[in-house]
C-alpha cells in the first residue's frame, strides 16, 4: 500500500479529499480466509447494528467476519461440500447458499437459507450442483440455477419449491 495513490473521491464534489492510504489501515484484511482454498462467494449479513462479511468456498465452510476493527472473531459453519454461490438479502437478514460436490461427503446439490442466528432450512435442488442463487428484494423468493441449466424458485425461509423452469 506504500505506493497506492489517494482516491480522488467523487469528481462531482471538489471538497471531498477522498480516502487516503492511512484511512485504509482500519479496513479488515483476511489473508488465507479459507485456508488457502478458493473463496467462491461473498456477501454481507446483518444482526441488528452489526454488519458482517459472509464467505463460502471450496473448503466447504461458511464463515462470517467482522467488518468493524473491534468486531467479534470469525465464526465458521462447516459443511460437507463446496459453496459455489451465496446471496444476501438487501437488509442482510438472510443469506442463501448454493452448494454441490463431494468434499468427503455424499454427492450433493443443496440450497440452504441462513440468518444471523443460524440455519433456517435446506433442500436438495433438482438442478445439479447449485451454481448461482439470488434473493428477491422482499426476501420472499429465492431463485437458483445449477449444473443442469434449469431454474428453480423457492420460498426463502422454508425452501419449499414454488416453480421450475426447464431451459432445454
Amino acid at each position: 500500500l506504500d505506493n497506492c495513490p489517494e482516491d480522488p473521491g467523487d469528481p462531482g464534489d471538489p471538497g471531498d479529499p477522498g480516502d487516503t492510504v492511512s484511512e485504509l489501515t482500519s479496513v479488515r484484511y483476511y489473508p488465507d480466509a479459507h485456508g488457502g482454498d478458493a473463496v467462491r462467494a461473498i456477501g454481507f449479513i446483518a444482526d441488528g447494528a452489526e454488519i458482517r462479511v459472509v464467505s463460502g468456498g471450496e473448503d466447504g465452510n461458511l464463515k462470517t467476519w467482522p467488518l468493524a476493527p473491534d468486531g467479534k472473531p470469525a465464526e465458521t459453519e462447516p459443511l460437507d461440500h463446496v459453496i459455489y454461490d451465496l446471496a444476501s438479502s438487501i437488509d442482510g437478514s438472510v443469506v442463501v447458499t448454493g452448494e454441490g460436490g463431494w468434499n468427503g461427503g455424499t454427492e450433493t446439490d443443496t440450497l440452504r437459507s441462513w440468518g444471523p442466528g443460524g440455519f433456517y432450512a435446506e433442500t436438495r435442488a433438482p438442478i445439479g450442483y447449485v451454481y448461482s442463487v439470488a434473493i428477491s428484494p422482499g426476501k420472499s423468493w429465492t431463485v437458483a440455477s445449477g449444473f443442469y441449466g434449469d431454474i428453480v424458485v423457492y420460498d426463502t425461509y422454508e425452501l419449499n419449491l414454488h416453480a421450475t423452469r426447464k431451459t432445454k
